[in-house]
Order: structure tokens, then C-alpha cells, then sequence
């Protein structure tokens, strides 16, 4: 794994949790782990969906 998915990772389970983790970088691990991103549209919410 990338040291750059690496510290995703950890910041991801950090205590407290960071609230200025970028959401590419979120995506860019799960793409590196094997998942798939794709935008949806559900109602009024619009946002990426993982599938692992």
C-alpha cells in the first residue's frame, strides 16, 4: 500500500476522527483496495457510491 493510502487510512481511525480528510483521498484508498467509485443520485442527495 502507498504511504499516501496508508495515512488515509490511519486518519480515517484516529482518535478523534480528522474532519479535513479530502473525500478523494477516501476514494482513492478504496479504488486502491479493489473498490469501485461511481456517482449516483438518490432523491435530492447526490454523492459517490463504493462497491468492495
Amino acid at each position: 500500500m502507498k504511504r499516501k493510502h496508508q495515512r488515509t487510512l490511519e486518519l480515517i481511525f484516529s482518535r478523534p476522527v480528522s474532519g479535513s480528510l479530502p473525500w478523494r483521498d477516501i476514494e482513492a484508498l478504496f479504488q486502491e483496495l479493489g473498490g469501485e467509485v461511481s456517482e449516483v443520485v438518490w432523491l435530492f442527495w447526490t454523492g459517490p457510491i463504493v462497491n468492495l
